[in-house]
C-alpha cells in the first residue's frame, strides 16, 4: 500500500515512548463530559523539575479518552471542563495529538450543557488527594497502560480573586497549579471585574495556586507574584501589589582566584507558607544579582561545592542576624556585601555499582540551605568531592544523575532513608563513604 503525504505519528516507533494513559471523565452524577486533557510528565532539566506536555487530547462523547506513546515517569492530568450554557449546535471537540476515535458527533457540547451540572469547575487536575505530592503523582513504568476514572466534584468549587499590582488588569496574567518544587500551568484565562478590575477565577477547585502578572513600564518588564491556598466552597481575594518582584545585588568580599568560577550564592526564605528558594553565580570580581526574588525574609547561604562559606552578610554597612536579609522595597538601592571565606572541608567514598548504570553518580545535600551538587563518579564508583563548609549533609547515589533534580528538597527527601548522613568540621576530611544507587522515578 502507498502511503502519500506524512506519515501518521504512530508510524515512527520510539522505543522510549512504550507507555499509555486512558480512562474516562465524569460527573458526580455519573454523567460523561468530554473533556480536554493535557498530559504532563516531569522532566529534569539542570537540577530542577519541569512539566513537560506529553500528551494533549479530548474525551469523546462517552467521556473517554486515550494517550499513547508516552514516556515513563511521574504524570500530573491537567483535565479542562468545557463550557456551560447555550452552546453552537455545529461544535465539536477540538482535535488532539492523541485522539481516541474520529470526531465526535455534532451538537455534543450542546447536549452536554442541557444536562450537565452547574457547578461544574473550570478545570481539575489529577490526582488531587491532599495536593500534588510526589507520592500522589502518576507513576507510569515502562511499557505500562495505567487507568485513571477521574469523577469531577462539583460541589467544592471555590473563587478566586486577584487584584492586579499596578491596580488595573494588564492581561497578561496566568495561573499554575503548585506541586512539590514543581508547577504546573492551567491555561486558563481570567475574567475581570469590571467594577474594580480584579483577575476573577469562578469555579475552581481547591489546592495551591501561583499567580503571575507581567508588564511593562517605560521600556521595562515588570513581573509579580502570589501564591495562594484555595480551600473548598470558599471565596479567596488577594493581592499581587503586595508580590511585586525585586532586584537583589551586592559584591561577595574574601574571594580569590583560586575559587570556582562555579561558586555561588542561595537565598532561602524563612517563614511563610510557601518556601521559595533561588541561585546565582557570583563573576570573577565578587558581583551578584539575584532577579525576580519575592519580597520576604531570606537567609543568605554559600552554594554547595562553591569552596566559599560565609562569614557576615551587611546592608549598608551594617551586620544581618544570623545572614537574614530582609527584601523589600528600596533593597536594590542599599549596598549588600558577603563577606566569605575559603572552605576546605572534603568528602570521598565509594558509590556501589554493577556495571548497568547509564550515568551514575552522587548528590551531596546541605542540611542546612537545602542545596544539592550534582558530582560523577569515577569507573570505579570513586568519588572525593571538596570545598565543602562546615555543617551537616547528605549523600546519594544515583544511576542516572541525568535523571535527578538535585536543586529539589521535597524530591530527595523520598530518599533520604537511601542515604548517607556526614558531618564535618571546618576544615575536616571524611572518607570510606559508601553509598548504594537509587533509581529516579523522573
Amino acid at each position: 500500500m502507498l502511503i502519500l503525504g506524512p506519515s501518521p505519528i504512530w508510524l515512527h516507533a520510539d522505543p522510549e515512548r512504550t507507555s499509555a494513559l486512558a480512562g474516562s471523565v465524569s460527573s458526580e452524577q455519573k454523567e460523561m463530559i468530554p473533556a480536554q486533557i493535557a498530559a504532563y510528565r516531569l522532566a529534569v532539566q539542570k537540577g530542577m523539575i519541569f512539566p513537560h506536555l506529553e500528551c494533549a487530547t479530548t474525551a469523546n462523547a462517552e467521556g473517554m479518552f486515550q494517550c499513547e506513546q508516552l514516556r515513563a515517569g511521574l504524570y500530573v492530568l491537567v483535565i479542562t471542563i468545557p463550557p456551560v450554557g447555550p452552546a453552537d449546535e455545529h461544535a465539536t471537540p477540538g482535535k488532539s495529538t492523541t485522539p481516541v476515535s474520529p470526531e465526535s458527533p455534532a451538537g455534543l457540547y450542546a447536549s452536554l450543557a442541557i444536562h450537565r451540572h452547574s457547578s461544574l469547575p473550570l478545570f481539575a487536575y489529577y490526582p488531587s488527594l491532599g495536593g500534588l505530592h510526589f507520592s500522589d503523582l502518576i507513576h507510569l513504568a515502562p511499557g505500562q497502560t495505567q487507568t485513571a476514572d477521574i469523577v469531577i466534584d462539583s460541589d467544592t468549587t471555590s473563587t478566586l480573586r486577584a487584584k492586579p499590582a499596578q491596580g488595573f488588569p494588564t492581561g497578561q496574567v496566568a495561573l499554575f497549579v503548585v506541586g512539590d518544587d514543581f508547577s504546573v500551568p492551567l491555561n486558563m484565562q481570567a475574567d475581570v471585574d469590571a467594577s474594580d478590575g480584579s483577575y476573577l477565577w469562578q469555579g475552581i477547585p481547591t489546592g495551591t495556586y501561583e499567580i503571575d502578572e507581567n508588564w511593562g513600564k517605560q521600556g521595562v518588564s515588570h513581573k509579580a507574584q502570589r501564591i495562594v491556598t484555595v480551600p473548598e466552597a470558599s471565596t479567596v481575594e488577594t493581592s499581587l501589589a503586595s508580590d511585586q518582584f525585586s532586584q537583589v545585588q551586592g559584591t561577595a568580599t574574601g574571594r580569590s582566584d583560586k575559587n570556582s568560577t562555579a561558586s555561588g550564592l542561595i537565598l532561602d526564605s524563612v517563614g511563610g507558607d510557601v518556601t521559595r528558594h533561588y541561585i546565582t553565580s557570583v563573576e570573577k570580581s565578587g558581583a551578584f544579582t539575584f532577579s525576580d526574588v519575592t519580597q520576604g525574609y531570606y537567609r543568605v547561604a554559600a552554594a554547595i561545592g562553591g569552596d566559599m562559606v560565609i562569614i557576615d552578610v551587611t546592608v549598608d554597612g551594617k551586620s544581618t542576624n544570623a545572614n537574614i536579609l530582609d527584601v523589600g522595597e528600596g533593597i536594590s538601592d542599599q549596598t549588600l556585601t558577603v563577606l566569605e571565606k575559603r572552605a576546605s572541608g572534603t568528602v570521598a567514598g565509594i558509590l556501589k555499582l554493577d556495571g548497568s548504570e547509564p550515568k551514575p553518580g552522587i548528590v551531596i545535600q546541605s542540611v542546612e540551605s537545602q542545596s544539592g551538587l550534582a558530582v560523577p563518579v569515577q569507573r570505579n564508583g570513586a568519588f572525593v568531592i571538596s570545598g565543602l563548609a562546615p555543617g551537616r549533609y547528605r549523600v546519594y547515589g544515583w544511576t542516572d544523575l541525568s535523571a535527578v533534580p538535585y536543586d529539589s528538597p521535597a524530591f530527595l527527601w523520598r530518599y533520604v532513608d537511601h542515604s548517607v548522613t556526614v558531618e564535618l568540621d571546618e576544615g575536616s576530611t571524611v572518607t570510606g563513604v559508601e553509598v548504594d544507587c537509587n533509581k529516579s522515578d523522573l
